[in-house]
């Protein structure tokens, strides 16, 4: 049993405060990895409740394994999204406010194979053709990371060689701005026969 399972036999109903994650999948195409789910048949992404011991990673990585056959081999946070427009009721009346921690996740090992218990069907989308009718709880969530519809998501390799290209095009920038001031001292040494290499390690 879960720790909300448990819980429930004592509060009954009531609205609880729940921690949890949810992964946004997506693929090489740049689809979003969604899923049709048994209880109130909106789409919706993997994810669940935060088991007592687990850090939020480790519930991201087993609701994504147990709702979809997919190991995450990276999870990058997005954010952390609470309040009220994270309240939802359960079609069988639970009532919970949701705190939810989103991850990112565009490297995963594995082929998609759906929990028949919660899952009714799983499907990749393009970012710009969503589905309309999408799980209240996360549809706040997919409006604010795809707001701008069709927009490419970085993944961890491709964000290393953004950066790595922005460094080397400041190093060029800053050399050939220190350039001037190298070469008079360059000059002379050349004109005098002397070798002036350790000109060009100052600052």
């Amino acid at each position: 049993m879960g720790y909300i399972t448990e819980l429930r036999k004592l509060v009954g109903t009531r609205p609880l405060v729940m921690a949890g994650a949810c992964v946004i999948v997506v693929n090489d195409k740049q689809e979003v990895l969604l899923q049709l789910r048994q209880d109130n048949r909106c789409w919706g992404l993997a994810g669940g409740a935060l088991e007592i011991g687990e850090t939020l990673v480790e519930t991201a990585k087993r609701e994504l394994r147990e709702e979809t056959g997919l190991e995450a081999e990276h999870l990058e946070l997005l954010n952390v999204y609470s309040g009220d427009a994270f309240y939802y009721k359960y079609p069988h009346g639970d009532e919970v406010y949701n705190v939810i921690s989103a991850f990112l996740c565009t490297a995963y090992t594995g082929e998609v194979v759906r929990d028949p218990s919660e899952v009714a069907e799983l499907r990749f989308f393009a970012m710009d053709q969503l589905p309309e009718n999408l799980n209240p709880p996360e549809r706040p969530i997919l409006m604010s990371m795809f707001k701008n519809n069709g927009q490419h998501i970085t993944s961890p390799l491709e964000a290393k060689d953004k950066k790595q290209k922005i460094l080397n095009e400041l190093f060029i920038q800053d050399f050939l701005l220190h350039w001037d001031a190298f070469q008079p001292v360059a000059s002379r040494g050349h004109e005098k026969g002397e070798t002036r290499c350790d000109a060009m390690l100052c600052d």
